[in-house]
């Protein structure tokens, strides 16, 4: 599958055309997906690490450093990508036993990684803009009134 596609259809996820279309998305390309979202959101806090470079041990080299942050750093951020993304697709499963729907856990796990998109792009825009992580935490405290104007 296409990236772009993917992505497109992520960004319309409520409706039912685009999560039928991604539940026919495999699960490579989904993992290629997420693989390449938190390449996005990770590569500025990188790039800053590599930038600074000055905070380097004395016991290891320079290259030692950035090899270091290239390949296990981007380890780590996939481990614990994958590691929530599990958990919050097994939480879902639960909810989904308890209102007895029948509901396979990598369809779960898909959708999460699709749903995914959202928080992500909204946290890669603030971090760029530098923004406070006070105000990135009132950020949910804020009213959804979408519901109140959309017509059922």
């Amino acid at each position: 599958m296409n990236l772009v596609f993917i992505l497109k259809k992520s960004l319309l996820l409520p409706k039912k055309e685009a999560l039928f279309q991604l539940n026919r998305v495999n699960m490579k390309d989904t993992l290629f997906y997420m693989v390449c979202l938190m390449i996005l959101l990770f590569l500025p806090e990188v790039i800053q690490m590599i930038m600074n470079g000055d905070q380097v041990s004395e016991g290891s080299s320079y290259s030692t450093y950035i090899i270091q942050i290239l390949v296990l750093y981007s380890l780590l951020i996939l481990f614990m990508a994958v590691s929530g993304i599990s958990i919050l697709a097994f939480f879902s499963l639960i909810i989904a036993k308890l209102l007895k729907r029948k509901l396979a856990y990598h369809y779960l796990w898909k959708i999460t990684v699709y749903a995914a998109t959202y928080p992500v792009l909204i946290y890669l825009v603030l971090e760029l803009a530098q923004i406070d992580y006070v105000v990135v935490n009132q950020l949910p405290l804020i009213p959804n009134y979408e519901s109140k104007f959309t017509k059922n």
